[in-house]
């Protein structure tokens, strides 16, 4: 939700963000289009199509994982802060890896310590264009975002989330120290 906060507030355009089947399928995306892309791949838990179990996402719809191959023919793929530990879209991302088309423009996985999670390095073998950026946490991301297309805000939102975060570790440990 948070880069979906973000690319709103800091964006000239409303990211377009898909988080069913059917709007995977009738969404038209070209490279061309400034608009960001979020996928929300299995579902969005304000509009209670969130799918977190085991057994509901062990496979992805049909639809998506066409829409899927379609997109990553014409756009690149970003990942942040993903460990790859869901097996259905690991295992979307690896067989695209394995088309000829596969990621003709890249996919750039992020990982915030300098190790690549182990089904991101099976797509690693299988692409020429992948793209292994370590020790990148979210905050450098934007940060290198922002520098690059002139945004305003990420050091306001780190502060935030700092803040946040020193708040949260403070209400822990008084709960804690009271027991």
């Amino acid at each position: 939700k948070i880069i979906q906060k973000g690319s709103v507030t800091h964006v000239k355009e409303k990211p377009l963000v898909i988080y069913d089947d059917s709007l995977m399928w009738n969404a038209r995306i070209r490279k061309q289009d400034s608009r960001p892309l979020i996928l929300k791949i299995h579902g969005d838990y304000m509009f209670n199509t969130m799918k977190n179990t085991e057994k509901e996402t062990a496979s992805l719809q049909p639809n998506t994982l066409s829409k899927l191959q379609t997109y990553f023919e014409e756009l690149g793929l970003v990942v942040i802060g993903y460990a790859g530990n869901d097996y259905s879209i690991m295992k979307a991302l690896t067989n695209i890896a394995k088309k000829n088309s596969g990621f003709p423009y890249g996919i750039y996985w992020c990982t915030f310590g300098p190790e690549l999670p182990e089904l991101a390095r099976e797509i690693a073998k299988d692409s020429d264009e992948f793209f292994h950026i370590p020790n990148l946490d979210f905050f450098d991301f934007m940060t290198n975002c922002q520098s690059v297309m002139n945004l305003d805000g990420i050091n306001k939102l780190r502060e935030k989330v700092e803040t946040t975060i020193s708040r949260a570790e403070s209400l822990l440990k008084e709960q804690t120290e009271k027991r």
